[in-house]
């Protein structure tokens, strides 16, 4: 089974540092030829300084365990293998919530 936009999968992320991994929670933002853009997601509240991280309302509705904030200013490119375990898909509150933030980064960026 191959991971779809607005899927939520365990994947076994690489840290940034480089150096080992760890299965968690990602979206799926980008499904491409090769890779998959996704959006990390932690247990950790969203950061004041990090404007684009955004704590998931139905989180539950969609296949989480616990509360979850989803870091779209973190969005690595994933090969297929990294993925594990489909939990669920994105609910729609999400959804929209989510689509405004990736519009306003979008934006940002032209400016």
């Amino acid at each position: 089974m191959r991971p779809n936009k607005w899927e939520i999968w365990l994947v076994d992320m690489p840290y940034e540092e480089g150096i080992g991994s760890k299965i968690r929670p990602a979206l799926v933002i980008d499904p491409q030829k090769n890779l998959y853009i996704v959006g990390k997601m932690t247990t950790h509240p969203p950061r004041p300084s990090f404007p684009y991280e955004y704590p998931m309302i139905d989180w539950q509705g969609a296949g989480l365990t616990r509360p979850t904030t989803l870091r779209l200013s973190k969005m690595p490119k994933l090969e297929l293998s990294r993925f594990k375990k489909k939990l669920g898909v994105i609910r729609p509150v999400d959804l929209i919530n989510v689509r405004a933030i990736l519009m306003r980064m979008l934006s940002d960026q032209l400016l």
